[in-house]
């Protein structure tokens, strides 16, 4: 027997995936063209998103994203959520590379682990749930950085004193944004002896759907394990996890390991 769907439920969300970044408000109109609805459909549909909160009228005819939707947003993104579906993946890599990987979430200004898997080396850095982590010398912290706007990145780097840790620590502000930059390009951090001396790390965004980064998860370990062909091979399983998080955090995925 064929699935029964709810039309009126996906036509709903269809009108709710007409906003965007540079869309902000919609109009009857608007709907109509892009969802080839009648007049009377899509102020039917508008009006009644309106009364459930998910949407807000501006004024005559012309609707906003409501606060409801924020809240169920904000419920979905959690971090909570996220480490809970991070886990298996973060303990998948720290099994098969023997080093330790970390989930990071960042707000306020500050970067901690939400999910980790330590690593079964004798000599290795392993970091707890809720540690912080420092933002202009760690791979992860790198990513965060890259993922802000021009104008977060100087007010971050104007509320903060780049302290150095090792010889290797970037504390120059431009020189930052350069590699801030180049992760941008790049679409992963590495960092070598720049938190520890001995220390180094790879890392790679989560993305939600939309494109926001919404965790970063590297791989941790001494330098003289991070050669060559290791880096190649840790940078791929990154990010093909990347891609895995995301999508069971989409609901893509029925469970851990299911494509």
């Amino acid at each position: 027997m064929s699935e029964q769907l709810n039309n009126s439920v996906l036509t709903a969300f269809e009108i709710l995936s007409l906003f965007s970044n540079g869309r902000q408000s919609l109009t009857s109109q608007i709907v109509c063209k892009e969802l080839g609805l009648t007049p009377i459909t899509a102020h039917r549909f508008l009006r009644t998103l309106e009364v459930a909160g998910a949407l807000v009228s501006e004024r005559r005819g012309q609707y906003r994203l409501g606060l409801a939707l924020a809240d169920l947003g904000s419920i979905a993104a959690s971090s909570d959520i996220i480490a809970r579906i991070a886990q298996p993946y973060l303990d998948d890599l720290a099994s098969r590379f023997r080093e330790t990987a970390i989930a990071t979430t960042y707000r306020n200004n500050r970067m901690v682990v939400i999910a980790s898997a330590n690593s079964s080396r004798s000599y290795s850095l392993n970091m707890g749930v809720g540690e912080p982590l420092e933002m202009h010398c760690t791979a992860n912290g790198k990513l965060w950085l890259a993922s802000l706007t021009n104008e977060q990145v100087e007010s971050f780097l104007s509320s903060q004193e780049l302290q150095a840790y090792t010889p290797q620590t970037v504390v120059d502000a431009q020189r930052l944004k350069v590699e801030i930059e180049q992760v941008r390009k790049d679409g992963y951090s590495f960092c070598r002896g720049e938190r520890e001396a001995e220390i180094t790390a790879i890392g790679v965004p989560v993305l939600s759907g939309t494109g926001r980064m919404i965790a970063g998860i590297s791989l941790v370990g001494a330098n003289s394990h991070f050669g060559d062909e290791f880096t190649r091979e840790a940078l791929e399983a990154l990010r093909k996890t990347a891609g895995r998080i995301s999508a069971s955090v989409a609901g893509e995925s029925d469970s851990y390991g299911h494509d």
